[in-house]
């Protein structure tokens, strides 16, 4: 019987899904690629120009987020599995979620170079080097909350 499994992104922005139409219906088409898929770079440059359309878009994904992780945990569970590590910033943001963890493990970047590099590099888009600075500091936050 397996005893860890680890899940670190839900799908809920792909098309077809919920959240994507309420996206593409907000944000307008213009952030939707010729392969349908959202323009990750596109869609942060308007969210983290605008306080609003940060809320909106998170009004929009973060309760997807939550059903979903819910539902593959559950998931997880009944397949055996006694340990689920869930890989997820927003665990932090919204603190939905931390009432149904047994155990909160914090892991700390200890150089803000290694979120931004994949950016320089061109491999990630702005959005993401900021989420993942984020990320580090709502980490740090929750250390020192304890």
């Amino acid at each position: 019987m397996p005893n860890l499994m680890t899940f670190s992104c839900v799908p809920v922005v792909e098309p077809h899904t919920r959240a994507y139409s309420r996206i593409v219906y907000h944000f307008g088409p213009e952030i939707v690629l010729e392969n349908g898929e959202i323009d990750r770079q596109k869609l942060g440059q308007i969210i983290f120009a605008s306080e609003e359309k940060r809320r909106l878009l998170n009004s929009i994904t973060h309760p997807e987020i939550h059903k979903e992780m819910l539902k593959e945990i559950l998931l997880y569970f009944l397949r055996g599995y006694r340990y689920v590590v869930l890989d997820v910033p927003l665990l932090f943001e919204t603190r939905r979620l931390t009432k149904f963890l047994n155990h909160t493990v914090v892991v700390v970047l200890r150089s803000r170079h290694s979120a931004a590099a994949p950016h320089a590099e061109g491999r990630a888009d702005p959005g993401a080097s900021r989420a993942a600075r984020g990320c580090t500091d709502a980490a740090q936050r929750e250390a020192r909350l304890g």
